[in-house]
């Protein structure tokens, strides 16, 4: 062997070791594995300082002209996957972090074209960082290696791609907007949009193992489970459920309240073991927070509000409405006769008999219509010292000396003040003596009623207190019979048509409408109306 040709083996042997270096390896196989995928040892050089390698076809041959992209993954990105990212949404970083998922987690940090050989190389920023590199030669056929430190040798594969589509939910079922929501494949810049129903696609995504992961400001993350992208295929993604709670309250008490009161509510996921903090919401109006717990939390109703809705919210998510009734009036008055049917005509204090009991009634009313009976505040209903004798147990008002008593109830910066007069008690109620009165009902509307005959008349019951006087206090009406009706005067009038029977009415002293008296009234048909035409 001359001299020349032991010189030249050397080189040979490394332009060889040099060429087996940049052949296609493992990295890109049928079913390459993505995230913590690595490479051969012998591909592996500790002091790299860039990344260098070639690209091939589906063929293996060598692609000239290939765009390959360097992306820094960020480490946030990087972790989303991993089992201490459960804090993943926290109050301080939920915007930061949503920042980073609107580009997949990465940075581009360069770009170049493969050259007749398929060869490339890029720089990098930091040689302790963890990068992706993507081959793309169009939409549809590209090639990628995700997360991995910096190295040399390397061989991507060009293939056709494969699509991503599903839909995201929330761990609250009563969500149904999911606007905001930004799905991505942590490491790359594949990403999308959730539509408010939650549906999303990815597209044109390299053939391979990916996890796909979900996030939204406010509503938390999911992740899905491994997943095999297939040249031309899509895969349906299923369980990706957002795991941020949405706040929901379930009950307030007191309900209804007035302006300036506590209201206590109870529910779930008002965010305190979270860091984050529900408000509450009336009507789209905040009002003061006083303390907080994972389900209950306390409020003070703010000045101006009035009936309506009332929300949690964190961020912007807003949890199913309630209503709370606010108080912007209250009044006390005696309740009414016992029966729902009947009619009275009475302006003033309302009467009560001695030794007689009756309910007294604490109502409120607000813009929003009124309420039945509400609970009294601390003080509850007293009766006001400067006035007449009556006895106040468990609502129940009983007269004890004839006079004027008057009551007095608060709730909040609200108050009610009624009165009562109480008059002797009654021994007797009964009608006046004399003719029973009959009614001659018209036989048609506006008919002339024969002479003699009468459509109405006015009954005068009678009741008289223990030392004989009369009572002369208003009276309750009801019809129990017949083709008649009753005003609050007593005034009955028969109702048009022919009939023959008796009425029945009954009357109450309103002081006393436990005691009752029926009175009837004779019905008589005045004939029929007959028209001849001679």
């Amino acid at each position: 062997m001359s001299r020349r040709a032991f010189a030249w083996g050397p080189a040979a042997l490394l332009l060889v070791a040099s060429l087996v270096a940049c052949r296609p390896n493992t990295v890109t196989a049928k079913r390459p594995a993505t995230g913590a995928s690595t490479l051969p040892a012998d591909t592996l050089q500790a002091a790299a300082t860039d990344f260098s390698g070639v690209v091939v076809d589906q063929a293996g041959r060598v692609a000239a002209g290939v765009a390959v992209k360097c992306y820094l993954v960020s480490n946030d990105a990087a972790a989303l996957v991993s089992n201490d990212s459960a804090a993943l949404v926290s109050p301080g970083g939920a915007g930061r972090r949503l920042s980073e998922a609107s580009t997949g987690g990465v940075t581009a940090v360069g770009e170049v074209l493969t050259d007749d050989l398929g060869r490339f190389r890029l720089p990098v920023i930091q040689k302790g960082a963890r990068y992706t590199l993507l081959a793309e030669r169009n939409a549809v056929t590209k090639a990628i290696l995700l997360a991995q430190p910096v190295m040399s040798g390397i061989s991507l594969k060009l293939g056709p791609t494969g699509t991503l589509s599903g839909r995201i939910r929330s761990i609250s079922p009563v969500v149904r907007d999911f606007l905001g929501t930004t799905v991505f494949l942590p490491g790359t810049t594949f990403l999308a949009a959730a539509a408010e129903d939650g549906s999303f696609s990815i597209g044109n995504v390299p053939e391979g193992l990916y996890r796909l992961v979900a996030i939204h400001p406010d509503m938390g993350r999911a992740v899905s489970e491994r997943l095999a992208v297939l040249p031309g295929e899509t895969t349906t993604v299923t369980g990706m459920v957002l795991d941020t709670p949405v706040p929901e309250i379930r009950t307030l008490s007191p309900n209804p309240a007035v302006i300036g009161e506590r209201v206590q509510a109870t529910g779930l996921s008002f965010g305190a073991s979270r860091g984050a903090r529900a408000e509450v919401l009336i009507n789209g109006v905040v009002a003061p927070g006083l303390e907080l717990a994972d389900e209950s939390m306390a409020f003070v109703v703010p000045l101006g509000a009035g009936s309506g809705e009332v929300a949690a919210r964190i961020g912007s998510l807003t949890g199913p409405a309630r209503r709370l009734d606010i108080i912007d009036g209250l009044r006390l008055e005696l309740a009414r006769p016992v029966s729902s049917t009947a009619t009275w005509s009475h302006v003033g204090p309302w009467p009560l008999a001695v030794g007689a009991t009756r309910s007294i009634l604490f109502q409120g009313s607000s813009r929003g219509g009124t309420f039945a009976t509400i609970q009294a505040g601390p003080s509850g209903i007293q009766v006001l010292p400067d006035s007449g004798s009556a006895s106040l147990t468990g609502g129940l008002v009983q007269g004890l000396a004839a006079g004027t008593v008057r009551f007095r109830a608060r709730r909040g910066e609200l108050d009610a003040v009624a009165a009562i007069e109480v008059v002797p008690s009654i021994a007797t109620v009964e009608r006046l003596p004399g003719l029973s009165p009959v009614l001659a009902p018209l036989p048609v509307a506006e008919a002339t009623p024969l002479p003699g005959l009468s459509v109405a008349t006015r009954l005068k019951p009678v009741a008289r207190h223990a030392d004989g006087s009369s009572y002369d206090g208003p009276w309750s009406w009801e019809v129990l019979a017949g083709p008649v009706r009753v005003d609050g005067t007593g005034r009955v009038e028969a109702m048009v048509g022919t009939y023959d029977t008796t009425a029945r009415v009954r009357a109450r002293p309103l002081a006393d409408p436990d005691r009752a008296v029926d009175l009837t009234v004779e019905v008589r048909s005045q004939g029929e109306l007959v028209v001849e035409i001679q």
